[in-house]
């Protein structure tokens, strides 16, 4: 590679650690993956950082991807560059770029399927169901979640074995077929018990008690969200388990057990802010601020919501901060408070513009990788085909030589 490409390859891995501060918490993980000099190595500890970045750090798993693929580049390693398209690809369907990150899912899934690898097939096939199923394309969905639970059979994670049918019960239940889907939900929560997966559980449980809640069966969706905090707890995950609560608050909050609601929204916001989990108590806070804005609160409503914004600007969640002064901003004009409105109004505006700004740069960024990995594609086509051609020519000098041993044996036997 060229050595202006590689003074641009260190000016884009710096501008993407400027993007995101919340790399920090997993600093040690991040810099032993950013000096790692070995390829595969490297490809191998983006896969774990991708499972710990999906649980809400999705700027660090765009860091990761990025230079992954930008090493793979210059390593011409094939294996970097599917690893890195799987990793992108995961974070772009979670950020809106579903489109794009299923034609990257598709791109890693080839190489993949020539190295007969089952584990990361299944995993590559779960998260292609996952795209389909955001795009609203349940029987592609459906289609991509069998073929991971296929390839999960073999697979040496035998999580894999039943991972897929977390989509596959809810697409069967967003296409009407509620039975099949509960039932294939059931069974994914059953298995997830087994393997002992309780966060799993938890969130199956979750979801059961939500379909149970539109169906009217008031009395199985309580219990399914009691089992949800019973899992949750059992995980020893108080990330989780402050999730659950909330899901509780709003289950109360829908039977309108306004007093239980309260509670539980105050108790995942206590559990959060022990944590210190501050884009939780961001939406703890953002959920109390419905909640009071919802009951005509809206001087509790307004104390709340600015809460959220303040916490979430101090941490630079910028999409936070906008959603709680949008609903500050209605606020304000329930209760006439012209002025805060107007700078409410003007702060929002500000976000905005930086948000948009901020998604350009990163299709910028991603781009520049994939412009990286496309001006070595045409090398890898050659070398690709050089071997061909060795191969070509080893192919019939063996033929050669069995011919003429062959006709040594007639000779002789004649």
């Amino acid at each position: 590679m060229r050595k202006e490409n590689h003074y641009l390859r260190i000016y884009f891995v710096l501008l993407l650690l400027i993007t995101a501060r919340s790399v920090a918490f997993s600093q040690c993980s991040f810099q032993e993956f950013s000096n790692e000099q070995d390829i595969d190595k490297k490809s191998e500890m983006c896969i774990y950082l991708t499972n710990e970045y999906l649980r809400g750090d999705l700027d660090s798993l765009k860091i990761i991807s990025v230079e992954l693929l930008i090493s793979a580049a210059e390593a011409k390693s094939a294996f970097g560059k599917a690893i890195g398209y799987k990793c992108l690809a995961s974070y772009q369907i979670r950020t809106g770029e579903i489109e794009t990150g299923l034609e990257h899912f598709l791109d890693a899934k080839e190489y993949f399927e020539r190295k007969q690898d089952p584990q990361l097939l299944s995993e590559i096939y779960n998260e292609i169901g996952n795209a389909h199923y955001l795009l609203g394309e349940y029987n592609d969905a459906i289609k991509a979640y069998l073929k991971s639970l296929e390839y999960g059979k073999t697979s040496p994670d035998k999580t894999d074995a039943f991972n897929g049918k977390n989509g596959l019960g809810k697409s069967y239940c967003a296409l009407g077929d509620t039975a099949v889907g509960v039932y294939t939900m059931a069974e994914y929560k059953n298995e997830s018990i087994k393997a002992s997966k309780f966060e799993a559980a938890a969130d199956a449980y979750a979801y059961l008690g939500q379909i149970e809640m539109e169906r009217g069966n008031i009395l199985l969706a309580k219990e399914y969200y009691g089992k949800s905090v019973l899992f949750s707890r059992r995980s020893d995950s108080k990330v989780h388990l402050s999730h659950a609560l909330n899901n509780q608050a709003i289950l109360q909050f829908n039977l309108g057990d306004m007093d239980s609601s309260l509670y539980y929204f105050e108790e995942s916001l206590r559990l959060r802010e022990q944590l210190s989990n501050y884009k939780g108590i961001v939406e703890s806070y953002y959920n109390l601020g419905f909640f009071y804005a919802a009951t005509s609160d809206f001087h509790n409503g307004y104390i709340n919501y600015n809460r959220s914004a303040e916490i979430a600007h101090d941490n630079n969640f910028i999409g936070d901060e906008l959603d709680a002064l949008n609903e500050l901003i209605a606020i304000c004009e329930e209760l006439g408070y012209k002025e805060e409105q107007e700078n409410y109004e003007a702060r929002a505006l500000v976000l905005s513009k930086h948000i948009e700004k901020k998604n350009t740069a990163d299709k910028d960024i991603v781009a520049y990788a994939e412009g990286i990995i496309e001006s070595v594609a045409v090398e890898d086509k050659q070398i690709e085909s050089e071997e061909e051609e060795s191969n070509s020519f080893i192919w019939i000098l063996l033929g050669g030589v069995a011919l003429i041993l062959l006709a040594v044996v007639l000779k002789r036997r004649k």
